[in-house]
């Protein structure tokens, strides 16, 4: 792996799982087939690159479906083969891993150096490709993935070139052999006035087959049937159609084996009764009919906008609305649509007025935002030529009875009367995509009834799931057939339907329609209350748009004093309001007592994210809060023999997932949380209940070194050395998929065994005291001497992440600097290396056409940039980060970012707090951090934030008291003002670390000082003011 290919490490277990799901299925489907699969023993390959040791080219003609070829994460990778001598090649098999390429070519050479192109897509879904060709000679074939589908590379599980051995053979009337030669400019026609058609295919050997794609030329069939034989005499229905729309149809069913082919086609819908066919597809595994997959081909005919985005695997970004602490939220997304809990069916809102249907893809404009900024009551604005319509979500109620209640407001813009219709569409498709372990709600059962108190309640699958709270909407549903209830929206049907409707495939989608009728600059409200729980209260009977204002303030309220009891400002206002809209997200994901990292995908506990979390909470001054979580996780996060388990569920059990007794960095996190929050608040009774757990801990995290001191322990592989003396292999921060010497877990560790020694020295146990240092000594030596000897060993210029792999990773280095405060041990020159190529990539991204995916995880990097003196690159980090909150308005950001927007591709939960809480704590060390026994004001601070209204902090809590600090540039000067500290027990002395213009003058309270060569100041620790004073400009 190239340095700094982090995206290897992203979400890597989970790509693990998928990419592990699909090889077990393809596999099965090969071994169905009763042959070895894929190439020949005489085949060569090579390719562009390679990811990892273990996916080399040649795996991917090796016939071994459980082995893959994966090349580097950039676009126009390749994988080359030579057959061994010019072959007649009749087309291709390829058999795509998670990550493949929506935008593929296929070219064919005779002598390595002409190439010819034999085939070429954009519009690559991975799976099984079958690309069948006009037959042509060549010796050498060239994969290349010109686009990548995720943000990893691509990855193949196997490719077969296809010869004269197992070349199609096509039957039927007219020029069948078009049907199967990949020229959408070729077509075949067949004259069906007199009857039907029919075509036979015979592939030359079994293939696993889910059905056909046909393309369609001017004329199309509107019946048409698909069949499969493995014989050519006993046939099986793949799939059927009796009232084909042209354009494209799928024939779609479940996968099986299959030589032959057969299509049938009756009744076309010209005229003259003939119908073209551009060409026929074959459909393999992962490629059934399922409801997302009759979804994506409706999509696929239909105006752009007018189905769920997801369904085209287009990435959409979403919000969520919440209380703090519950166990339920909504989803808004970007376009304004609703996933009302979790795994709920989409609520979609459209406009029809004038014949014409209005929604978010075809609005001039769309915006979004939260209220004042920061609050996370979200809100989303069309703006179309003749009305806007705004749709605001907030979330009400008591912890694990809340409602959601959303409002939609149209406002007329012109000079003129204007009316119309407000359809709410419900679909069985979910916000969260399929890529996100979300896609397909199924709907079986609708039904509309009127609640006791007259307010119509729509039941999805007998559950109380929408309540309407005004006007009088009309109802109506439809089985999905072809399309969805999108088909009768311009459909001149007022009457009343049905009010309960059922389909066992769950189907189902409906409409709640409005009326509307709007004079010149008039508006208009429709609202709807979500109940989150069996039982959740819906506000009075009579619930109008002044009522929702009137909730709406109650709640600004509210969020404004849980997040207001710190105060942090600089002259930046989306810096601010980005901090503190990830506390307010960090409530509504907390699950009960579980700090959780989202919402959707993440609705569990992890000791990692939880520490660096509650940390961050604290800091924002949420004590309680924080150890509200400290206390929950102690009682049965901690087992008997000291060890940290890694994840909770929410009920507070230990979760047994993969890699649950595999994770060791929890040991050294659950020391910082815990004396973090004793250095904050020195409550003695705290560290008293707390300290007999503490030294269990320390114990177990000793334990997990002594595993690897025997000279025995790695003596069988080279350079088994570099194993010795550090922490058990584990997964880590899921960094891994096999466990590893990950350095990570040690530095966590370095930081536990100091946290330990101060609460031994606060509790007066000398001895604990005196053996906790030294177990610090130990490993501290044993680290240094791995990563000096992993670093000989494998021959590289930067620091690596483990000793196993020598990986690079800046982003796992850079917790030695915080909250580890370790950097000390760190080579020098490898540690400038890594920062520095790190630097060039970060920027390489800001380059017009740049193609990346990457972790806002990055944050971490932001600290390690600053304690380098790198300040303006880490200024340069932090302003790419906030150029890729998606949606800025929300101020938030995903656990993964794509250059690609629109890419359907993993990006973790949104909001995504972990990420969040890095932002929090990287954003607060530019402004201050503590470190031993000193503060440090303004080391990274940007001198912008420091202009206008300047810096000012307010009641923030540090190990030293409250911090309340003014900083403020003008032309001439900088002044900063410290209040005294409510307890500077254990400060020695404050620094202020300048990286600006630099001074003529310093004083510290009136008397002047001297400033280092690095900007630094050192100051008393009962320094009330600092001035410096500067050049006037002279203007």
């Amino acid at each position: 792996m190239a340095a700094d290919d982090e995206t290897w490490r992203i979400g890597e277990y989970m790509m693990y799982q998928v990419r592990l799901i699909v090889g077990v299925v393809l596999f099965a489907c090969c071994v169905l087939m009763g042959r070895a699969w894929g190439g020949s023993a005489k085949w060569v390959t090579e390719a562009s690159s390679t990811q990892v040791g273990e996916n080399p080219s040649g795996v991917a003609v090796d016939g071994d479906m459980s082995t893959r070829w994966g090349s580097g994460f950039s676009d126009n990778q390749w994988l080359m083969i030579d057959l061994g001598e010019p072959t007649e090649i009749y087309g291709f098999v390829i058999f795509w891993e998670a990550a493949y390429a929506t935008n593929y070519k296929i070219e064919v050479s005779v002598d390595k150096k002409n190439w010819e192109m034999a085939y070429e897509t954009t519009k690559g879904d991975g799976n099984g490709d079958y690309v069948y060709i006009k037959p042509r000679t060549g010796r050498y074939c060239r994969i290349t993935g010109v686009k990548r589908a995720t943000g990893w590379g691509i990855s193949i599980w196997e490719v077969m070139v296809l010869d004269e051995s197992v070349k199609p053979r096509v039957e039927g009337d007219g020029m069948v052999e078009k049907l199967l030669d990949s020229d959408l400019e070729s077509v075949w026609r067949a004259d069906l006035s007199k009857g039907e058609a029919e075509v036979l295919v015979d592939l030359g050997q079994v293939f696993p087959v889910t059905g056909l794609r046909i393309d369609w030329a001017e004329g199309y069939a509107k019946r048409m049937v698909a069949e499969s034989s493995l014989d050519g005499k006993a046939w099986r229905v793949i799939g059927e159609m009796d009232e084909g729309r042209g354009q494209l149809d799928y024939l779609l069913g479940e996968l099986r084996d299959a030589q032959y082919l057969r299509m049938r086609f009756w009744d076309a819908q010209s005229e003259d009764g003939v119908i073209g066919v551009r060409e026929l597809t074959l459909r393999g595994p992962g490629e059934e009919m399922t409801p997302m997959a009759a979804y994506q081909i409706a999509a696929m005919k239909a105006e752009a906008g007018y189905y769920p985005p997801s369904v085209s695997k287009q990435q959409v970004y979403w919000t969520v609305t919440g209380v703090p602490n519950d166990g339920e939220e909504s989803l808004l997304d970007e376009y304004g649509n609703l996933e009302a809990k979790t795994r709920a069916p989409i609520l979609m809102p459209y406009r029809v007025s004038e014949g014409k249907v209005y929604h978010a893809q075809n609005a001039a404009g769309i915006e979004q935002r939260l209220a004042k900024g920061h609050l996370p009551l979200p809100k989303v604005t069309w703006r179309h030529a003749d009305v806007d319509m705004d749709i605001e979500a907030i979330t009400a109620g008591a912890e694990n009875k809340s409602t959601t209640y959303v409002r939609y407001r149209l406002t007329n813009k012109t000079e003129r009367d204007l009316s119309g219709t407000l359809n709410l569409l419900l679909r069985p498709v979910q916000i969260n995509p399929p890529w996100q372990h979300g896609g397909f709600a199924p709907i079986k059962k609708l039904g509309f009834v009127e609640s006791v108190s007259g307010r119509q309640v729509i039941l999805v699958n007998d559950e109380p799931v929408y309540v309407t709270l005004n006007g009088e909407p009309r109802f109506d549903a439809k089985v999905f057939r072809h399309g969805d209830i999108i088909e009768r929206l311009l459909e001149d049907n007022k009457g009343e339907s049905a009010r309960q409707f059922e389909d066992k495939e769950g189907m189902l989608s409906a409409a709640v329609s409005y009326d509307y009728s709007l004079k010149p600059n008039q508006q208009i409200d429709y609202m709807i209350a979500v109940p989150l729980h069996e039982g959740s209260d819906i506000e009075g009977n009579e619930f109008t748009s002044a009522a929702f204002d009137l909730l709406k303030r109650g709640l600004i309220r509210d969020w404004e004093e849980r997040l207001g009891r710190v105060e942090f400002s600089v002259n930046d206002r989306e810096i601010m309001d980005t901090v503190k809209a990830q506390i307010a997200y960090i409530l509504i994901n907390q699950d009960g007592h579980a700090i959780q990292p989202g919402s959707r995908n993440y609705n569990r506990s992890w000791m990692r994210d939880g520490s660096i979390t509650a940390t961050a909470m604290m800091r924002m001054g949420l004590l309680e809060q924080a150890i509200d979580y400290i206390n929950w996780y102690k009682r049965s996060g901690i087992a008997e023999d000291g060890l940290v388990n890694p994840i909770l569920n929410t009920d507070g059990t230990v979760n047994d997932w993969f890699g649950a007794d595999l994770e060791y960095d929890s040991q050294g996190q659950y020391l910082y949380l815990l004396m973090t929050y004793y250095r904050l608040t020195h409550d003695k009774q705290f560290l008293t209940e707390n300290y007999e757990t503490i030294r269990r801990v320390l114990k177990k995290t000793e334990e997990l070194r002594l595993g690897t001191t025997s000279g025995s322990y790695m003596a069988d592989v080279e350079h088994g050395d570099r194993f010795r003396g550090i922490l058990l292999p584990s997964i880590s921060h899921e960094g891994y998929s096999e466990p590893m010497h990950s350095y990570w877990d040690n530095f966590f560790a370095l930081q536990g065994w100091e946290a330990g020694r101060f609460a031994a020295m606060e509790m007066g146990d000398q001895e604990t005291a005196d053996w906790a240092l030294a177990q610090y000594g130990k490993l501290y030596e044993g680290l240094l001497r791995s990563i000096t000897q992993t670093i000989e060993y494998k021959k590289i210029s930067y620091l690596p992440a483990s000793a196993d792999l020598g990986d690079a990773d800046p982003t796992s280095i850079s917790i030695a600097f915080f909250p580890c405060n370790q950097q000390q041990l760190l080579p020098e020159a490898e540690l400038a290396y890594t920062y520095d190529h790190y630097v060039r990539q970060i920027r390489e991204r800001s380059e017009p056409g740049s193609s990346f995916t990457y972790t806002p995880y990055e944050v971490r990097n932001i600290n390690a940039l600053v304690a380098m003196g790198q300040v303006e690159a880490a200024h340069d980090l932090l302003k790419m980060l906030m150029n890729h909150r998606r949606p800025a308005g929300w101020r938030h950001l995903a656990e993964v970012v794509h250059s690609d927007v629109r890419k359907g591709s993993y990006i973790g939960d949104m909001p995504h707090t972990w990420v969040g809480s890095g932002f929090v704590h990287a954003v607060l060390n530019l402004v201050y951090y503590e470190a031993d026994e000193a503060l440090h004001l303004l080391p990274g601070t940007p001198v912008e934030w420091l202009r206008g209204d300047g810096v000012r902090l307010a009641r923030v809590p540090t190990r030293f008291g409250e911090l309340n600090m003014t900083a403020k540039y003008t032309e001439d000067r900088l002044v900063i003002r410290v209040e005294p500290l409510t307890h500077d027990v254990g400060l020695k002395h404050m620094t202020v670390d300048w990286q600006g213009e630099k001074p003529v003058d310093v004083k510290a309270d009136g008397k002047r000082v001297s400033m280092s060569l690095d900007g630094r100041i050192m100051l008393p620790h009962d320094t009330r003011e600092v001035v410096l004073m500067f050049e006037p400009s002279g203007e």
